[in-house]
């Protein structure tokens, strides 16, 4: 028998060798692994432990009659599992990676890596694959795709990161034990299979960071026990199947909205034994749901409408709950709910809705629930289907409690009934209570037998008999005294070990004897040193300049351009930011020729045109792109000034060799990059068609302010002048060398020119506006002399691209027919009649004073309409359905009155750029609607305006610097909703003396919005803000500020920060600049921050109202700040539905702490004593071993000492043998 089983072993290892012989693979047999025959089967075992990386791919090869495979990982191993490593006809059917340390995964430093498709060619029945004690396990996506079945076991792992689609198509059955971070990512579930046998999943003294949403078809049973949880996201059981869901003794800081998938049916939900933070509405969404228990749980918040069921199966028990909100629970075709020995904060309200009997008879229970408080309509209802038994309520104990009863349920059962169930509270008495020596909650009905229906006025204590119950109210800190109390012994614990250790490490630096010799020690040092010195001699980073010349982005440049698109990613649409992104990365890549990179940053720019709400990022972003057109030049000059190029048909004016009085147009500073100097600004549409002379044309509005001293380059609104392109930060070279390729005009084959359509935009993304230009027979001519540009194949710019016209936006006036005018009393009346043509005011002639129009359909105000009025004083629009300005349509610049402009129940859709120059004396708008108000509306004015006043308006949307330079006695907003979000800079550098904000919404208010630099008086009142963020006004006040009675939805503590005392005002001034706070409320408030004001100022705060919700924590954070510690009488805090004094609440949450915080001080000086003693006795001990024995001789008297010494003198000691 030996023979035999000795022979079979021999053809088994010859087969296995001849097969290696004849394979280029390596047999791991023969390498890596120990093969141990069994019979007909093969066990491997591989002991990987040396600090290196282990690759078990396809040039390895796995025996074929191979069952098993054991594979021991070191401390520092590393091991990748790939595709090809398992062979077709294997049998394995076990398959185990352990560490070995078996006790701390965190020590050692293994890791496994499962790449996709890493198990496939296993065929064995239902394979065990199991990790333990490891420190890091990565299973890539579809790792274990390809199997049937799989049986996954994860013990002692101190990270497992689960990739997305990891099963594929395989049925697993998944335990996961002790694992210290457990990172299951967004879609690990995602199949395109839905026969999955019964995949089921069960986690257990583990910690999930958050539960991202699975993206499966089929999950038959989701267990956690005995764990922790950061979060549980919205979509987290995105499944299309899981009949139980079972959670117990978890921790839960957030569960997040619509958790399930809309639709899903649930056998079992259950939840016990947990602490759970917070309950989102709509958690658990309208779902079908047989069986929910929700028993032995701890919750801080339960929002309203957190969770709906329909035909539901409820038990509610045993619970301590906080706060609940409106409808928390919500049930609809329930057939059973129970509710019994809970305990409740607030309690909200529950709604149970349309009972049904299929499965039996209807019970609701209610039973023995301890209620703090609880809503009016807390009961109404589901009190018709319920029975209530032992109801606890911390309600005042009093003979007209029955009322308070009975509109609390408001049913028509017998009141006698209720009042015989419901418990009332003694704890505001502490004369009955010592009377009756009862607990504080007693029973209602005996209560009113004993105390009401006496009309003797003194009872006999002995003679009253009343039910006493054990309530559990909760109190207002009770949830967060808890939380607290597992903080403290945290830190108890680290304070003493770190007291320890200190301790201990001083004590053997004083008792040490000897030092360690320290000139090694500056030899290394020194050495070190001049390694340093010498490395920062001989590299260095590249700097900033020498980046541009190479075409690199610096690390400075890819910071802004990483935060530029992480915030396009966040506020744009998704399409644009592919197109930015994909466009960024082929830049940043350095792969482009110089065409291919102009075209690139062009599309780029184009697309950021398109987007709204573009920020400073977006700026930034921009600035850089300009910056990278620069051409690859060692010998352009820095300091070289940049030209101008203007559209004309004299060669002698176009040559910027030969004009040099041509002058620059400048761009408003603050539009252009980072405001650092004037740089040209030419702003191409984004809709720029192939050429001058096409039919199709159109061109962007110049939002600049020309600068000439060229008395023949004379700008008109009819006739665009252009500049280069490329005159952006200095990146000009008008002699032609190095110039960057002609995007525009290069040539592509085509049967047309619409490919050329998508020309690239090099300018600040600034949206333009079609306005109506006025055309004239002089213009016209104009036009088609630049038209006969169409045969030339010049430049006349650097860039050598075209700036182009699109005739479809210019509106020709003879579309809009002249509206009648009536000449009354100096001055004249356009009436309309309510006309429905498109009419337009005429060209006004002589001494007019007043113009008024009104009853007009659509009315156009072309440019220039005053320029042939000389004593026009007052325009006022009345009752007009679209009331449209261009440009200049009120240019009152040459010496004029100032004119009055009103507008009262009109529709404005637009107020272009400088529809206003010249002498302004009063802007009135009231009963309106605008639509939006562009960069520059107002700007520049030559005098000082009186009143600029909107009322009773909706405002879409302003943009950025549309009021500046302006100097106005009063600006005043009345009754005004501005519809969109501010920007920043809407009113920038003004000057004004009194500012009036009253009865307006405003969404959000972005830093900076309102920019005055001299204010006298400021008043913002019983006003709504959504989102005031950080300085969103900036004020320079001279007499008083007032912000009193607004209600604030976010307010960000820096956003009256930037309202300061002018620093103008004069120090001999005996009475403070006041800032007035009085009467505003705010719902959120970041708790974390120190409200700042300007500390010049003298500051009154009255009746602040924060209507978020308080707690311990919050309140003395909060306080810990100067500004709520100093205005702590002044400032109210939400608890549950009232509130109270800021100081008042911290007095109440010291109190509570400091029991706990008494036991911790006493409780470390107590153990830092006992330590100090320990050690005085150890270094006694020490000493006293340590010491020298001292011989002391025998004691003798002077004269045995004579004696001794004489015998020994005269040898009578020695002795003779």
């Amino acid at each position: 028998m030996k023979l035999k089983t000795f022979l079979g072993y021999y053809v088994i290892v010859l087969l296995l060798w001849i097969s290696d012989t004849t394979n280029s693979q390596v047999n791991i047999c023969s390498e890596l692994c120990r093969c141990v025959n069994e019979s007909h089967f093969v066990k491997i075992h591989c002991e990987l432990t040396r600090s290196q990386e282990y690759v078990l791919d396809s040039e390895l090869r796995y025996p074929s009659l191979g069952v098993t495979l054991n594979i021991t990982l070191g401390d520092k191993s590393r091991l990748s599992l790939k595709t090809g490593f398992f062979s077709s006809n294997n049998r394995i059917n076990s398959l185990t990676i352990q560490g070995l340390n078996h006790h701390d995964s965190k020590t050692s430093k293994n890791q496994v890596l499962l790449s996709s498709h890493s198990l496939l060619g296993i065929r064995g029945n239902f394979p065990e694959i199991t990790f333990k004690n490891i420190n890091a396990v990565v299973l890539s996506e579809k790792s274990m795709d390809g199997l049937l079945e799989i049986n996954l076991i994860a013990e002692n792992i101190w990270q497992f990161i689960i990739h997305r689609e990891v099963f594929g198509t395989t049925s697993f059955n998944a335990s996961f034990s002790d694992i210290a971070e457990l990172i299951l990512e967004d879609g690990f579930l995602s199949t395109s299979s839905y026969n999955l046998t019964k995949p089921k999943m069960f986690i257990n003294r583990s910690w999930l960071r958050n539960i991202f949403p699975m993206r499966g078809k089929k999950l038959t049973e989701f267990r956690i026990e005995n764990s922790e949880i950061g979060s549980i996201k919205t979509s987290a059981f995105n499944v299309i199947e899981i009949p139980s869901i079972i959670l117990d003794n978890v921790t839960i800081q957030d569960i997040e909205s619509d958790i399930f998938r809309e639709g899903i049916a649930i056998e079992n939900l259950a939840v016990t034994n947990c602490k759970i933070e917070k309950i989102a509405t709509k958690a658990i969404n309208s779902i079908g749901i047989s069986k929910f228990m929700f028993k032995g749980n701890t919750v801080n918040s339960i929002e309203e409408y957190s969770m709906e069921f329909v035909g539901s199966n409820i038990e509610i028990s045993d619970n301590k709950i906080n706060l609940m909100g409106t409808k928390w629970l919500k049930s609809n075709q329930w057939y059973k709910v129970i509710i019994i020995n809970n305990s409740f904060g607030n309690f909200g309200s529950i709604s149970l809705e349309n009972p049904t009997n299929s499965l039996g008879d209807i019970h609701c229970r209610v039973h023995h629930n301890s209620i703090t408080k609880i809503d009016v309509d807390g009961f109404k209802s589901f009190n018709e289907h319920c029975q209530f038994t032992e109801m606890i309520f911390k309600e005042d104990c009093s003979c007209n409690f029955h009322l308070w009863l009975t509109k609390l349920f408001e049913t028509s059962r017998e009141i006698k009934k209720l009042q015989s169930e419901a418990f009332c509270s003694l704890s505001f008495n502490d004369t009955l209570l010592k009377c009756l020596k009862l607990a504080e909650t007693v029973k209602y009905n005996q209560y009113f037998d004993a105390m009401c229906n006496k009309r003797k006025s003194k009872i006999k204590c002995d003679s009253i008999k009343i039910d006493k119950i054990d309530a559990k109210f909760i109190s207002d800190n009770d949830f967060y005294d808890a939380l607290q109390l597992k903080n403290y012994i945290s830190y108890a614990i680290i304070g003493a070990i770190a007291i320890i250790s200190v301790t201990c490490f001083t004590f053997f630096c004083v008792i040490r004897r000897k030092s360690r010799n320290s000139n090694h020690y500056d030899r290394e040092i020194i050495q070190n040193q001049n390694d340093l010195i010498h490395l920062n001699q001989s590299e260095g980073p590249p700097s900033y300049e020498a980046s541009l010349r190479t075409g690199m982005f610096s690390i400075r440049d890819q910071m802004v351009i990483d935060d530029a698109l992480k915030s396009m990613k966040q506020k744009q649409p998704k399409e644009k930011f592919d197109i930015v992104n994909e466009k960024t990365q082929r830049l940043l890549r350095h792969e482009l020729n110089e065409y291919e990179k102009v075209k690139i940053i062009g599309d780029i720019v184009q697309t950021i045109g398109e987007c709204e709400n573009c920020g400073e990022d977006f700026v930034a972003f921009t600035d850089i792109l300009y910056k990278h057109l620069a051409p690859n030049s060692t010998t352009r000059l820095r300091n070289q000034a940049p030209r101008a190029v203007e559209s004309s048909s004299s060669a002698s004016e176009n040559n910027p060799l030969k004009n040099n009085n041509s002058e620059h147009i400048y761009a408003e500073p603050t539009i252009v990059m980072n405001q650092r100097t004037l740089t040209p600004l030419l702003h191409v549409n984004k809709n720029l068609s192939s050429s001058l002379h096409n039919e199709n044309n159109e061109i962007g509005n110049l939002y600049s302010e020309p600068v000439t001293n060229n008395s023949h380059a004379k700008i008109t609104p009819f006739k665009p002048q252009v500049i280069t392109p490329y005159a952006i930060s200095q990146a000009i070279n008008p002699y032609g060398i190095d110039n960057l390729p002609d995007v525009v005009n290069k040539f592509e084959p085509g049967p047309s020119n619409e490919g050329k359509k998508n020309i690239p935009e090099y300018t600040v993304p600034i949206k333009t506006n079609k306005t109506p230009v006025r055309v004239t027979p002089d213009n016209i001519e104009d036009w088609s002399d630049e038209a006969s540009m169409e045969n030339s194949t010049s430049s006349n710019h650097s860039g050598g691209s075209k700036a182009t016209i699109d005739i479809d936006e210019i509106l020709n006036f003879d579309e809009y027919d002249e509206v009648k005018c009536d000449y009354q009393w100096g001055g004249t009346v356009c009436d309309c009649e309510n006309s429905t043509d498109s009419l337009r005011l005429p060209n006004l002639h002589g001494n007019i004073r007043q113009i008024e129009v009104k009853h007009c359909q659509t009315f156009l105000v072309p440019a220039f309409s005053l320029e042939n009025l000389f004593q026009v004083n007052g325009i006022r629009f009345e009752h007009i359905g679209r009331l449209d300005f261009v440009e200049n349509s009120f240019d009152n610049s040459r010496d004029h009155p100032a004119i009055r402009l009103e507008i009262f129940n009109s529709t404005v859709p637009d107020i272009p750029s400088h529809f206003v120059k010249g002498n302004l004396h009063e802007l009135i708008i009231q009963d309106s609607v605008i639509t939006k108000i562009h960069i520059f509306a107002l700007t520049g004015l030559s005098n000082v305006i009186d009143k600029i006043k909107f009322t009773n308006t909706q405002i879409g949307e302003i943009e950025t610097q549309a009021f500046k330079k302006l100097s106005v006695n009063n600006v005043e907003f009345i009754n005004v909703t501005f519809q969109h979000n501010s920007v920043s800079k809407s009113f920038y550098d003004c000057h004004a003396e009194n500012i009036i904000i009253e009865n307006s919404h405003f969404s959000m208010l972005q830093p900076s919005t309102f920019e005055f630099k001299e204010v006298n008086f400021l008043r913002i009142y019983n006003s709504t803000f959504g989102v005031l963020q950080g300085e969103a006004f900036v004020m320079d006040v001279a007499d008083r500020a007032i912000f009193t009675d607004n209600n604030i939805t976010m307010f960000h503590p820096g956003s009256l920060k930037a309202i300061t005392k002018n620093p103008k005002t004069s120090t001999l001034r005996t009475e403070s600049v006041y800032f007035e706070l009085k009467g505003n409320n705010i719902d959120f408030i970041d708790p974390e921050l120190d409200v700042k004001l300007c500390p010049n100022m003298k500051l009154q705060v009255s009746k602040l109202f924060v209507r978020d919700r308080s707690d311990c924590p919050t309140i003395n954070k909060m306080y810990e700040y100067e500004f709520f510690s100093e205005h702590s009488n002044a400032i109210y805090m939400r608890v549950n539905d009232d509130f109270e004094l800021i100081s008042s609440l911290h007095n109440h949450c010291t109190k509570n702490s400091s029991t706990w915080i008494a036991y911790l001080v006493i409780s470390l000086f107590l153990i830092l004593i006992l330590f100090i003693i320990v050690l005085l006795i150890f270094w006694c001990v020490t000493r006293r071993k340590n010491a020298l024995k001292v011989i002391k001789p025998d004691p003798r008297t002077y004269r045995q000492t004579e004696i001794f010494v004489k015998v020994e003198t005269t040898g009578l000691m020695k002795t003779d043998f």
